[in-house]
Formats: structure tokens, C-alpha cells, sequence
């Protein structure tokens, strides 16, 4: 059966935004630290939780 999109979880905008936030490539303390904002936050939650580069 062909896949079918039924919605997404960010705008066009905020899609724009994440790979500056670039949370999968966070060491795993950090992840595991921010794991409740990277599975339900906003892209502002990401980059506010997001350590300096």
C-alpha cells in the first residue's frame, strides 16, 4: 500500500530552521538530557535547548 502524508509536525519555516538546531548530531548526554524538547518541543524550544557551537 503507497504512503500517504497526512500532516506535518513543523511549517515550511521552522523545517528552514532545524538543521541550524542540528539536535541528532548532540553529544548523547546532552540528548539524553533534552530528550522531552526534542520529542515534543517547538524549533524555539530546540534552539533555546541547543548548547553553543
Amino acid at each position: 500500500m503507497p504512503v500517504r502524508l497526512l500532516r506535518t509536525r513543523f511549517g515550511d519555516e521552522d523545517v528552514a530552521r532545524l538543521p541550524a538546531v542540528a539536535s541528532w548530531y548532540r553529544p548523547a548526554d546532552h540528548i539524553t538530557a533534552q530528550v522531552r524538547t526534542i520529542e515534543s518541543g517547538t524549533v524555539a524550544d530546540l534552539e533555546a535547548a541547543a548548547p553553543p557551537r
